[in-house]
């Protein structure tokens, strides 16, 4: 800026720089804000307003992004290039596929490598680095098959502020298949990714709907999270639609082509709470909507996560018989009474 300012010859402008500087810093803050709280969740009662997220950004890339690092090392040179594509935070990083910034996935992954690679990295660059990976994969690009659940646990735990995404992360790296066995701690990650939210986001997002960032899908390692923003593309099949789906009332599951990109997880109703199964284990999660758990029994449904943890989407119950369609007793999970079905096995019913 001084440079600019000693250009044009004067230097009553000089005393400006304070003031703008202090703009700047104040803009970068609110965009933070905005963007985990509209990439985070949504409005319940009306959509939220799509040019406060365009404008937000506007504004930001003009105080900030466009701006010369105070310091000219790599380092703050390669944070300013972040800065530059609204992906210096982990909101930012999981927005890409919602902006412009798609085509520059593989540059974020390089400078968030960089940056979780130097001698005073922390925790939350290596995060960012592995969520753009995941993002990168949405793309159908080809990721490197690197150990990323090891590699997070020999880094020690963030500071509190930035620990909702670090828990996720872990809760994700640690999701079984449906031919892996849980492993023993991952009631333990549900209830830390749930714990950290609390602590970090509750208050800010109070009745607000979180809105779903990954969809448990078939594959491996990072290639089986779909980004919610890959399925509205699939089901309102153009890319350049604003999401603003209405993830609340399910309909967009409805889409066959939509299925095709998830797996569908088994698991069971209890007590009005719901439950996914893993070769004999149980694991409760959310459910997206509450009035699916009415009635107990057998239920099959689509894991999403929330910055909260894992969410049951579109729970259909699921009834056996026996051959020729003939009525058969099941028991009722909640009472261990007898319940009469009389649909095929192994159909989904809503």
């Amino acid at each position: 800026m001084g440079s600019v300012l000693e250009s044009l010859g004067d230097n009553k402008l000089f005393r400006f720089r304070d003031l703008i500087e202090n703009l700047r810093k104040k803009v970068e803050k609110k965009m933070e804000f905005f963007d985990t709280f509209l990439i985070y969740s949504q409005s319940v009662l009306r959509k939220d307003k799509a040019y406060v997220s365009r404008e937000a950004s506007a504004c930001y890339k003009k105080y900030v992004g466009d701006s010369v690092p105070e310091h000219n090392d790599r380092l703050q040179q390669t944070f300013q290039k972040l800065k530059q594509k609204l992906a210096i935070t982990s909101a930012g990083v999981l927005s890409c596929l919602d902006r412009t910034c798609t085509s520059h996935i593989e540059y974020i992954i390089e400078w968030w490598r960089e940056i979780s690679q130097g001698k005073n990295s922390n925790t939350d660059a290596f995060v960012n680095f592995v969520l753009a990976t995941i993002m990168l994969a949405n793309k159908n690009k080809p990721i490197s098959s690197y150990d990323y659940k090891n590699a997070l646990k020999l880094r020690k735990p963030p500071s509190s502020v930035t620990q909702a995404e670090y828990h996720l992360l872990s809760l994700l790296l640690s999701w079984p298949t449906n031919e892996d066995k849980p492993v023993p701690d991952l009631y333990q990650l549900i209830k830390s990714a749930s714990h950290a939210y609390e602590r970090e986001y509750k208050t800010m997002f109070r009745s607000r709907y979180l809105r779903p960032l990954f969809f448990l899908g078939p594959g491996v390692s990072l290639n089986r999270f779909v980004h919610r923003r890959v399925l509205e593309i699939l089901w309102t099949k153009d890319a350049l639609q604003e999401s603003n789906t209405n993830w609340k009332n399910e309909s967009i599951f409805r889409d066959s082509i939509v299925e095709e990109r998830l797996l569908k997880v088994e698991g069971a109703v209890r007590n009005y709470r719901v439950y996914a199964r893993f070769r004999g284990t149980e694991v409760e999660v959310d459910a997206n909507r509450r009035d699916c758990l009415c009635r107990s029994g057998h239920v099959s449904f689509y894991l999403g996560f929330t910055i909260k943890g894992p969410v049951a989407f579109s729970i259909r119950r699921r009834e056996l018989v026996t051959e020729g369609d003939q009525k058969i007793k099941t028991p009722d999970a909640s009472s261990n009474g007898m319940t009469e079905t009389g649909q095929k096995q192994g159909a989904d019913v809503v």
